[in-house]
C-alpha cells in the first residue's frame, strides 16, 4: 500500500488497523489502505516561526498515551479524545495531560509489558518506567510560570543544581572485546619516501613495522631488518604519512544496519587516508563503525566522531539544560567532542561553551557564512570553527582573535564559504567520473550522480586558493 511518506508502523490491540507516523502526524488505516485518519500531532518549541514537529510518535497499545521523541527528549502525551480537527499538542503549552521524561535525552523508544511500561535507549544504557509511576505536570498557558530576571541570572550561574531523582530504572550494558592489534614485522622496501622530517626525501627506502608501530625507515641497506621479517617489493610505489581528514562526513555508510564492507571507509583507505573526524554524524551507527574498525571486523580508517550534532531546535533554556544536553555525549555516548551547530543566540552559545568545560569536552561549531558569528565563537571560547571565515582578504585583527584564542581553525576548502566550493574546480578539471580507483570502490551509479552534469564556474570566480592562502 502507499506509504504517503510514513513510517514505523507499529499496532494497538485494534487488530484491523496499523499506526504509522510522520511530520504530519501519527496517522492509522486498514490493511487495505483506506480508512486514513490522523490521530494527533506532536509538537513544540522553535526558533522559527513554525513549532517543531515530534520526529517519531508512537501509540500505546490501548490507545490512551502515545511516546513522543522531539527534540532528542522522550515525552508521555495523553490521546485527545476523537472527533473535529486533528489535534496539535505543543508539549511546552500543552492543552492535554504531558509529562515529559528525560532530561539528558533518549536514542530510541518502545512500549512494553502490553502498554504497561515505557522503554528507551540512550547509548549502551536501557531504561524502563511504569507508566503508573508517571505524574502529569499542571497545564501551563503560554507566559504562565516564566522566571523572573533575577531568577534567570540564577539559573546561568556557574553552579550545579542538585541532580533530579529519576523513577526511571536504568541498565547500562556493557560489552567489551580487544582492540586489534597486527603481528610480525614487514619490510616495504624499495619505495620512494616522503617522511616527516622536514622535505627529507629517501629514493629506494625501506620502511621496517613491527606489529602496529613503524620500528625503523632509511635507505635500504641501512636499517636493521629482524630475522624472519616479511619482505615486500614496492619498487615503484611513493610512500608517505597517512591522511588525517579532520573533516570528514561519511554520509554514505548505512544507517540503522550495519555494513561491515562499506565502500566510502575503504575508499578513503585506498587514497590514504588512515584517519578521521566526523564533526556531526547525523545518527549513532557511527560509533558502531568506530568500535568494528578498532576490533579489527572491518576495514576503514581509524575514526573518530563527535555523534549527532546540537541543533538550535534544542533551545536552551538554561546552564542545565545545556548540562543535560552534554552529559548525553560524556557519559552516554562516551565522546570528547560535539558540534555544536549554532544552537542560539549569545547566551544559549555560552551555556553551551561553560557545559562542556565542566565535563571535558571539546565543542566544535561553524557560522554558517556569518563572519560576526565566527568571530563570537572564538571569542567565547569554543574549542574549533569548522569551514572558512567567509571574508578575504583577512586583516591582522581578525586573525590576531584567532590566533590569540586558541580555536582550531578547519576551512574545510571543497566546502568553500564565500564562492564556489572547491569540490567543483576538481570536477571541472580532472577526470573524476573516469578514475580507475574510484570506479573500483564507488558504486558507478553514485559516481554518475556526482560526477555528472556538475555546475561550472570560471576560474576566476573561485575562492578557495584566496582561503588557502590566508
Amino acid at each position: 500500500m502507499p506509504a504517503r511518506g510514513t513510517g514505523r508502523p507499529h499496532f494497538t490491540h485494534d487488530k484491523d488497523r496499523i499506526y504509522v507516523y510522520s511530520n504530519q502526524g501519527l496517522q492509522s488505516f486498514r490493511w487495505d489502505g483506506t480508512d486514513r485518519r490522523t490521530i494527533i500531532k506532536v509538537e513544540g518549541r522553535s526558533r522559527g516561526p513554525q513549532p517543531t514537529p515530534a520526529s517519531d510518535v508512537r501509540i500505546s497499545p490501548d490507545g490512551r498515551y502515545t511516546l513522543a521523541k522531539l527534540n532528542e527528549q522522550l515525552f508521555l502525551v495523553t490521546v485527545p479524545p476523537p472527533g473535529g480537527e486533528t489535534p496539535a499538542v505543543n508539549v511546552n503549552t500543552p492543552s492535554v495531560p504531558v509529562k515529559k521524561l528525560t532530561d539528558i535525552g533518549a536514542d530510541d523508544f518502545q512500549w512494553a509489558d502490553d502498554g504497561k511500561t515505557m522503554t528507551w535507549a540512550l547509548g549502551s544504557s536501557f531504561f524502563r518506567q511504569p507508566v503508573s509511576t508517571v505524574v502529569f505536570d499542571d497545564k501551563k498557558s503560554e507566559g504562565e510560570g516564566e522566571k523572573s530576571e533575577s531568577d534567570k541570572k540564577d539559573e546561568a550561574a556557574d553552579t550545579k543544581p542538585a541532580p533530579k531523582k529519576s523513577l526511571a530504572q536504568e541498565i547500562e550494558i556493557s560489552i567489551e572485546q580487544p582492540r586489534h592489534t597486527p603481528s610480525g614485522t614487514v619490510v616495504l622496501r624499495g619505495a620512494k619516501l616522503i617522511t616527516m622530517k622536514g622535505d627529507e626525501i629517501i629514493g629506494d627506502g625501506e620502511i621496517v613495522v613491527a606489529g602496529n608501530r613503524i620500528a625503523a625507515i632509511g635507505k635500504r641497506g641501512s636499517v636493521t631488518v629482524p630475522a624472519g621479517a616479511k619482505i615486500m617489493d614496492v619498487h615503484g610505489a611513493t610512500i608517505m604519512p597517512g591522511i588525517v581528514d579532520v573533516h570528514a562526513h561519511w554520509m554514505e555508510v548505512a544507517r540503522g544496519q550495519l555494513d561491515l564492507q562499506n565502500w566510502a571507509l575503504m575508499a578513503n583507505l585506498a587514497y590514504g587516508v588512515t584517519t578521521g573526524r566526523d564533526p556531526q554524524t547525523s545518527t549513532n551507527d557511527m560509533f558502531a563503525y568506530e568500535d568494528l574498525i578498532d576490533m579489527g571486523e572491518m576495514l576503514g580508517p581509524r575514526a573518530f566522531n563527535t555523534g549527532p550534532g546540537v541543533f538550535s531546535s534544542t533551545d536552551f533554556q538554561s546552564l542545565d539544560d545545556a548540562r543535560n544536553v552534554v552529559a548525553r555525549y560524556k557519559k552516554y555516548y562516551r565522546t570528547n567532542t560535539l558540534k555544536s551547530y549554532m544552537v542560539g543566540n549569545r547566551k544559549q552559545r555560552e551555556w553551551m561553551v561553560m557545559a562542556c568545560k565542566e565535563n571535558g569536552i571539546m565543542p566544535t561549531t561553524e557560522g554558517g557564512l556569518d563572519l560576526k558569528l565566527d568571530l563570537t565563537h572564538a571569542l567565547d571560547g569554543f574549542a574549533g570553527n569548522e569551514h572558512s571565515l567567509p571574508i578575504v582578504p583577512l586583516y591582522k585583527d581578525v586573525v590576531e582573535i584567532f590566533a590569540r584564542s586558541g580555536i582550531f581553525y578547519t576551512p574545510t576548502l571543497l566546502v568553500a564559504y564565500g564562492g564556489p566550493w572547491a569540490e567543483n574546480y576538481f570536477y571541472e578539471t580532472t577526470a573524476v567520473h573516469d578514475d580507475a580507483k574510484l570506479r573500483r570502490f564507488m558504486p558507478h551509479d553514485l559516481l554518475d550522480t556526482r560526477a555528472k552534469r556538475r555546475p561550472w564556474f570560471s576560474e576566476e570566480e573561485h575562492v578557495f586558493p584566496k582561503l588557502a592562502t590566508q
